[in-house]
């Protein structure tokens, strides 16, 4: 029933035909409920529509953020949404990449050291399983190239209920 009536809501701030700011102005609280909403994209669905109504600048933003009414989201910790709404700002396609110079791993190897013996035929197998996902997991992080690569991720990581340390590092930080 709470997922119905959220999704009226969010067809109500969708639809053009209400342009009735008085009707809206009411049902923001109810509009606040969705953004913190457990299912990731209906709670995606109104922060888009969110996001769209803020100034686009981190000035606008942080004016925003502490001039904002958040009462009814006072009984969770709204920091999730401020702080998704400031990294909303980020330029999601720009590219990310390091300076020549910038850090890099060098290759996970095995190095035996001399007079060790030779490591039974089982922990072989599993050496090469693991240095696999090695190479499978570094393949993965060169796939995110993007700011909004890293940033979606992260945001969703904000609405994770164990995620409340993260959320408040990230304010502060």
């Amino acid at each position: 029933l709470h997922m119905a009536f959220l999704h009226v809501v969010l067809k109500l701030y969708k639809d053009e035909a209400v342009a009735n700011q008085e009707l809206l102005t009411k049902i923001e609280p109810a509009f606040m409920l969705g953004l913190r909403s457990r299912d990731s994209s209906l709670r995606n669905a109104f922060f888009k529509l969110f996001n769209q109504q803020i100034g686009r600048t981190i000035s606008q933003r942080l004016e925003f953020v502490t001039t904002q009414d958040w009462d009814t989201l006072s009984s969770t910790l709204w920091l999730r949404q401020a702080t998704q709404l400031l990294l909303a700002t980020v330029e999601p396609d720009t590219a990310i990449s390091l300076p020549a110079n910038g850090v890099q791993l060098p290759a996970l190897r095995v190095v035996r050291a001399p007079g060790w013996p030779k490591a039974a035929a089982g922990n072989e197998v599993l050496l090469a399983r693991m240095l696999d996902a090695h190479r499978k997991f570094l393949n993965e992080c060169t796939s995110y190239t993007t700011m909004g690569d890293l940033m979606a991720p992260l945001c969703e990581l904000l609405h994770d209920t164990g995620a409340s340390l993260l959320t408040y590092e990230l304010w502060i930080a």
